[in-house]
């Protein structure tokens, strides 16, 4: 039986449920989600001042290089330690298909890291470009049937 795992993150929370792909299709009723893993990077939620120290580097005198925003690096260390954790799943042949949901801004530094991993891209079956990272499994798997 094939076999997918659904993400279901934002900037700073991922959820990984396993689910056998005919009865996601199928609309079959009862439990068909199985809660895999959960990922949190709360670095994610700080703001910006919150992240950056008051004290000035030594630039030199004639050299600057331009302060990447300190939230965006902590979301895209966030990307990687997903894509990660998605590749070892990969590796380890638990899963044959993959659906992304997320926010577009955050599935697209997802996709980012997944370059580098040419056969995890191309597990994605499905991107859901929505938050649902907090709606509990039944409403999940109900807006979920509504994009597949």
């Amino acid at each position: 039986m094939k076999m997918s795992w659904i993400l279901v993150s934002n900037s700073n929370t991922a959820h990984i449920f396993s689910t056998p792909r005919a009865k996601l299709l199928n609309g079959d009723e009862g439990k068909i989600l199985v809660f895999i893993k959960e990922l949190e990077h709360p670095k994610s939620r700080l703001r910006k001042h919150d992240l950056v120290t008051d004290r000035q580097g030594n630039a030199g005198a004639t050299t600057y290089a331009a302060p990447n925003d300190p939230v965006e690096v902590e979301r895209e260390l966030f990307a990687h330690e997903i894509t990660s954790a998605l590749e070892k799943g990969r590796i380890n042949h638990e899963f044959d298909d993959l659906i992304l949901v997320g926010p577009s801004h955050f599935l697209g530094k997802i996709n980012s890291c997944m370059k580098d991993h040419h056969s995890l891209n191309q597990l994605v079956s499905v991107q859901i470009n929505k938050n649902y990272v907090t709606l509990d499994v039944e409403q999940l798997l109900s807006d979920l049937k509504k994009h597949l």
